[in-house]
């Protein structure tokens, strides 16, 4: 209300009665418009910020970018703001780094439209560089609190205005090191997984923003194929809590970029790592389909991948943990609702033909309600040929030595068999 008085034609303090002109100004754009976020993850958010909070304090910044303050101006209005935030944004109190977090985002994502500004690049050395460096690198943080505010910073920015400065963060607190895939980060034996969690959901929300500008600087390699190649590396990290933070970011950069699956791993040996590591992966699958429409699957598991992802799927399914089973059969459910051009559909099919000879009945068992999905899904593109082999596999499996086989691909048939020509 102090900083919001000094405003140009602020005749009094918002408390005051009937507002002036611009802090009439200020409550018509506080007034709800459209909803926040604007981008692709509503879920990733902290249920505590009051996006109200930060849009008042976006609103008065905005205008403070467009005034040429003197210092002695500077130090009169903001001096007792910049000492509050830089002192309270580390609090104890959860609902004091709260109203700092939503203080910081909003004069931050104001001051980003125009970042040559004096106030900016005083406010930067000052506020948000020591506090978004802290934040970073996860020294600082409740739950998604400053996750959601650094996405509320730079929401509706233009990511070359942003990343010059912020990305540089991500590299100087040793998260990112493009001249490895590693995440230097995680190679620390000592750090706790709380504060590593921290630093990974800050760089999570500063991908959600910014997706398709996410270029390494001075490099020819995309940041989206770094970030997935070094999630891969670490991807039988011993956390949990760590590794479900990876797979969100591979199945995030999958989503919004052109990026491919990266290189699927060796599924034949079945030691504690490779099942940490089939968990990651199966999660950043899980997390993809469950967030795009099916149809997009067809694209990011098209091609030669298509064959190599479910073939990892399946062999999942006789990991020793059962959360990993679970996932497993998870990720085949949704990879049979997706849609596939006709030359995947076909590999599909004489992968499924091979596992149908496979000694595990689960295996045998698990071919069955994909082919059948596969061949609905798929009906009016598929040749006769084609649902000819679908039909063959189901009256193979009849006669399985297994029971559970055998009943669920009697289900089957039935299923292929019906709204075709019988001639």
């Amino acid at each position: 209300a102090r900083i919001a008085s000094h405003l140009p034609g602020a005749s009094m303090t918002i408390e005051g009665g009937v507002p002036s002109d611009t802090l009439h100004i200020l409550a018509t754009n506080l007034q709800p418009q459209l909803l926040w976020p604007y981008s692709n993850d509503h879920k990733f958010l902290s249920y505590l910020f009051d996006t109200k909070n930060a849009k008042f304090f976006s609103t008065i910044f905005s205008v403070f970018a467009r005034m040429e303050l003197s210092a002695d101006e500077f130090n009169s209005l903001l001096a007792p703001w910049v000492s509050h935030t830089t002192s309270q944004y580390s609090s104890d109190d959860r609902k004091q780094q709260i109203a700092v977090a939503e203080m910081v985002s909003g004069s931050m994502q104001a001051l980003l439209h125009s970042p040559e500004s004096k106030i900016f690049t005083e406010l930067w050395e000052k506020v948000f560089l020591p506090i978004w460096t802290s934040i970073i690198s996860g020294e600082t943080g409740f739950g998604l609190d400053w996750p959601t505010a650094l996405r509320y910073a730079l929401s509706g920015q233009s990511p070359s205005k942003y990343l010059e400065r912020v990305l540089p963060l991500f590299y100087s607190c040793g998260i990112l090191d493009t001249s490895h895939n590693q995440l230097p980060v995680l190679q620390k034996a000592k750090t706790s997984s709380s504060k590593l969690v921290r630093s990974l959901q800050c760089l999570r929300s500063c991908a959600i923003e910014a997706n398709w500008a996410l270029n390494a600087k001075n490099s020819a390699t995309p940041l989206s194929q770094y970030l997935l190649d070094a999630c891969i590396s670490h991807s039988s990290y011993p956390s949990s809590l760590i590794r479900v933070e990876l797979a969100q970011i591979m199945s995030l950069m999958l989503s919004v970029t052109e990026q491919k699956f990266p290189h699927i791993p060796d599924v034949s040996d079945d030691n504690e790592q490779l099942s940490k590591q089939r968990d990651t992966i199966l999660l950043s699958l899980s997390n993809l389909f469950s967030s795009q429409n099916t149809a997009h699957f067809g694209e990011v598991l098209g091609g030669e991948e298509t064959g190599k992802i479910l073939s990892y799927v399946l062999a999942s399914l006789k990991d020793e943990s059962n959360f990993v089973q679970q996932v497993a059969r998870s990720c085949l459910a949704l990879i049979a609702q997706s849609q596939f051009p006709c030359a995947s559909v076909r590999s599909l099919i004489d992968l499924l033909e091979k596992n149908m000879k496979a000694t595990d009945w689960h295996l045998r068992r698990a071919v069955l309600p994909v082919i059948q999905l596969l061949d609905f899904n798929h009906r009016f593109i598929m040749t006769a040929d084609d649902h000819k082999r679908v039909h063959e596999i189901c009256i193979k499996l009849l006669v399985d030595v297994q029971v559970e086989v055998r009943e669920l691909a009697s289900i089957s048939l039935s299923s292929v068999l019906r709204g075709w020509d019988t001639e």
